[in-house]
């Protein structure tokens, strides 16, 4: 797992975006099957940013500047699960698929395209609503490497309040 979270952390700092959004995406599914190892995919997936991360996170790096007439809405669980289905199968971000989820569209930036606070800390997320072709589409522009430094935190706080054998069958080793 810290092996994972150090090859995440490695793309960041190498600007492989996607490369480390992909792996930061399974660590919620790691973790997931860790701590409820008998539940399905989305629900155990859902269950552990529920329990384990703090969705503070959202508001505290929030783009502070909110058009009055929208309200903000943080990301969900269910939203970052659809983010992972959507990322990491079909390769798009178009979530207008089967069931209407909250988040229409996902935007994922590079740092500092969302802009920066007054202490020079770059914003990590922005939810918006706008206008297209008469209905209201829900999007959320994601800064890629807060997100995935984000998770990489959540994950590794997590696998110190666990016993490192616990890991074990979900490590993966390259011979």
């Amino acid at each position: 797992m810290l092996n994972r979270i150090a090859e995440i952390r490695s793309c960041i700092n190498h600007d492989l975006y996607e490369a480390a959004l992909a792996l930061a995406l399974t660590l919620p599914d790691i973790c997931g099957k860790v701590e409820y190892p008998n539940a399905k995919v989305g629900p155990r997936y859902r269950d552990w940013i529920i329990n384990f991360v703090d969705n503070n996170v959202f508001y505290d790096s929030c783009f502070d500047i909110i058009n009055l007439n929208q309200t903000f809405e943080p990301l969900t669980a269910s939203d970052i699960y659809n983010l992972r289905c959507s990322f990491l199968h079909n390769g798009d971000d178009d979530l207008q698929q089967g069931v209407r989820p909250r988040i229409d569209q996902f935007q994922l930036v590079k740092p500092g395209v969302l802009g920066v606070d007054n202490n020079g800390k770059d914003y990590g997320y922005m939810y918006q609503i706008r206008e297209e072709n008469g209905q209201q589409i829900h999007l959320a522009k994601i800064n890629i490497k807060y997100f995935c430094e984000m998770l990489c935190d959540y994950a590794e706080k997590y696998y110190h309040m666990k016993n490192p054998e616990d890991f074990e069958e979900h490590t993966w080793t390259l011979g």
